[in-house]
């Protein structure tokens, strides 16, 4: 990621990467944020460097971006371009694991229809969910929009102020 924020579209993929893994999957996930030393068009200064590890902190703390992913099992590490080392750790993470199966594989051996899987249901209900918050946005701006129009009203009327 790019960006200093989370936008809806970054949320919306990571919910549906989240459901496809499921939790028990958790522990085959890497998060690796990536060219540390490549940032910025240069070496990062170090009050650079600490800047953008408190914002992966922030990143992988919140639930809404890993923080799930974390608590489930999964593991957030740096990745530093060049380094044989950062290649390494992710093939060892691998090799010393058992094989596995993510909730959309077992999900669809169940029922061949994506509609029946966690994935839909988690997209349907982030869509019903930001449905919600836009109708409230809209009712807030219109009660706004009441208020300032009925207080002109309210001036325009002989005897009112």
């Amino acid at each position: 990621m790019t960006n200093t924020r989370v936008n809806d579209e970054v949320r919306m993929n990571i919910l549906v990467f989240r459901e496809m893994c499921g939790v028990e999957f958790c522990p085959r996930i890497i998060i690796r944020s990536t060219m540390w030393n490549t940032m910025a068009g240069g070496p990062l200064s170090e009050n650079s460097l600490g800047q953008n590890r408190a914002r992966m902190d922030d990143f992988v703390a919140d639930p809404s971006v890993f923080g799930d992913l974390i608590d489930a099992g999964a593991t957030y590490k740096e990745f530093w371009s060049g380094s044989r080392g950062s290649c390494r750790d992710i093939m060892e993470h691998f090799a010393n694991l058992p094989p596995g199966q993510m909730a959309i594989e077992r999900q669809l051996n169940r029922s061949s229809k994506l509609k029946n899987t966690s994935v839909s249901s988690a997209i349907t209900e982030e869509e019903r969910r930001r449905e919600r918050e836009k109708r409230a946005i809209r009712k807030r701006g219109s009660h706004k929009s009441e208020k300032e129009h009925g207080s002109w009203l309210a001036g325009m009327m002989p005897g009112k102020k």
